[in-house]
């Protein structure tokens, strides 16, 4: 069958979808396709959907890439690699009337609902000592390569950094299988660059991160020296990137027996003096309800991270999903002041996080930073320019003398904070109701007095909140976003914008505590709001009304464990405007 017209003339941009078994090397290919287009300059934006099994099970890696920026996915496949046959009948439905499907000869069969399939004999095109299963990904990179009209080069170097750990007879036949899968689309001459991308004419210095780098940098960055954590999906990649550069930056990385423990043990390291981090998603989070209080009560600065995924229970333990809110907002027995920060994309991923520790420190708090699957995995372009540190702020930090009260009463509710060791006073604290020398007591006016002065912290809270960030015009239509729906809301926000569509994005990087009144100023032009979320029950949206009286006049939801697509959530959204 004849190819189709080239599509990059219409649009300047691919989706790549590889679709197969857990097992099957999806991960090294999209890490592989990843890096090298960002070499060559593009910008890129991956998910990943993945089962929770070692192997087997559907799983696939998507990747768009584009001349210029882009911050999010569509359902919309233009080139599909299929290593199985239930990936065909998975995606078959998506794949573009200008698209193309890679396959081996042995996925003999496709729906008849799809466009082109290329099917390639790779074991006929292999000497039998590199007919194995595990180069296959590499002979679908090779193509994949020569199907756009990329430089082989840059590809063989990238698959040798990754595979810098393999037997060199491994590196090698991988190479080799890699410029046979390339040779193997050059010498067509209907098929080779057919898809051609053409890279931008000026490279920027980019790094390409998943959103748990980002955060796991701004941890380095603000001065963490202590990180425990159970792992647990998808929180564990902070975990190991710290890990790794845990030697040069002189963090201690702990693996705790629990999530209880891990908390518990950022605390003991906070009360120390050390700027301590944890990281877990939501079931963690649960058995780390009981520490959250005792931060709270102790005034004990921690950071925590909730890398949201699909509940109840253990859920959907690999999807994404920003269930997580209200959890994080109400978490932990008796009243508290906390921080909830949530993060939109890789840059905010690593302020936010800088942020979150001097928050947490200035006002001997408990802070959590709110991301979930989708943003953790998300590998993208980010400057390095955009990694700018932000000024360390800890707060009323004194050395201790003889008669030092830990929790002195003051008049904004924050007590200066010494570190046990550092002076000559002794730094008392205690998880029961105490007095300001740290001593516990049962004294009910000190107790009334003592519980206003960690209540009266809000108030500068409020002060220091971080506004939302407004993109677009207009006088009637506003949409509302908080976390990782931020990328997609400001492509659609665009799109309507060249449309001459008059609509204003309001992203939240701040869900908690809200502020009534300049969020009522912010609000206030808008006659129609339409709040977009990864839940079911439109947590934002319940909490504007309950704590400033705004109203959402249409939520979107989406909750079956996948992000939102740009195609599907531009509808949907387009269907609420007036």
């Amino acid at each position: 069958m004849p190819a189709k017209n080239n599509i990059t003339k219409l649009d300047q941009e691919l989706t790549i979808v590889v679709g197969g078994q857990a097992g099957q090397g999806m991960q090294t290919l999209g890490l592989l396709l990843s890096r090298a287009f960002l070499k060559f300059g593009f910008f890129i934006s991956t998910y990943q959907s993945y089962q929770s099994r070692i192997r087997g099970g559907h799983n696939f890696y998507q990747i768009r890439v584009s001349a210029h920026p882009i911050t999010s996915v569509r359902s919309r496949i233009d080139i599909l690699v299929a290593l199985d046959q239930e990936t065909l009948e998975q995606h078959c439905s998506h794949i573009s009337e200008q698209g193309l499907i890679l396959a081996d000869t042995k996925i003999t069969s496709s729906p008849a609902a799809c466009v082109e399939l290329l099917a390639l004999d790779i074991a006929g095109l292999l000497p039998p000592a590199q007919q194995s299963e595990i180069y296959t990904t590499s002979f679908f990179a090779g193509a994949l390569a020569g199907l756009i009209q990329l430089s082989p080069g840059i590809f063989t170097d990238i698959l040798k950094s990754i595979l810098v750990k393999k037997d060199e007879q491994i590196i090698a036949d991988n190479t080799a299988v890699f410029h046979a899968g390339y040779q193997a689309l050059v010498a067509s001459s209907v098929w080779s660059g057919k898809y051609q991308l053409s890279p931008p004419a000026k490279k920027k210095n980019y790094l390409n991160l998943h959103g748990n780098q980002a955060i796991a940098l701004g941890a380095i960055a603000a001065g963490c020296k202590f990180y425990s954590a159970y792992p647990m999906t998808p929180a564990t990649s902070i975990f190991e990137t710290l890990a790794k550069w845990a030697a040069k930056t002189g963090m201690v990385v702990e693996q705790a027996e629990d999530e209880i423990a891990a908390l518990n043990m950022v605390l003991g390291a906070s009360y120390a003096g050390v700027r301590a981090m944890t990281g877990t998603s939501g079931g963690g989070f649960a058995l780390m309800v009981e520490a959250v209080s005792l931060a709270g009560m102790t005034e004990c600065p921690a950071v925590i991270v909730n890398a949201q995924r699909p509940g109840p229970a253990t859920g959907l333990p690999t999807r994404t999903e920003q269930g997580d809110l209200e959890m994080v907002i109400y978490a932990g027995h008796g009243e508290f002041p906390r921080v909830v920060l949530t993060p939109g994309n890789h840059q905010q991923c690593f302020t936010l996080t800088m942020l979150a520790f001097n928050l947490a420190e200035q006002y001997q708090i408990p802070v959590m930073v709110l991301t979930d699957q989708y943003l953790a995995d998300l590998y993208s372009n980010i400057s390095v320019a955009e990694l700018n540190p932000i000024a360390i702020e800890r707060g009323k930090v004194v050395t201790s003398e003889a008669g030092y009260q830990r929790y002195a009463f003051s008049e904004d509710g924050i007590s200066p904070r010494a570190f046990p060791g550092q002076g000559t006073g002794v730094v008392i604290t205690d998880s029961d109701e105490h007095a300001a020398d740290g001593h516990l007591t049962e004294d009910l006016t000190i107790r009334q007095r003592m519980h206003e002065k960690r209540l009266q912290k809000r108030a500068a809270l409020i002060q220091v909140f971080q506004m939302p960030e407004v993109s677009g015009h207009s006088q009637t239509n506003g949409v509302i976003c908080w976390g990782s729906n931020y990328g997609i809301c400001q492509e659609i926000i665009r799109s309507f914008q060249a449309d001459q569509k008059e609509v204003a994005l309001i992203h939240f990087t701040q869900c908690w505590p809200l502020p009534e009144e300049p969020l009522l100023g912010l609000f206030k032009p808008y006659k129609n709001l339409i709040c977009v979320e990864n839940n079911a029950t439109g947590q934002l949206a319940h909490l504007l009304r309950a704590e400033t009286s705004i109203k959402v006049a249409h939520n979107i939801l989406k909750y079956n464990g996948e992000p939102f697509y740009l195609d599907e959530l531009r509808e949907k959204i387009a269907a609420c405007l007036i």
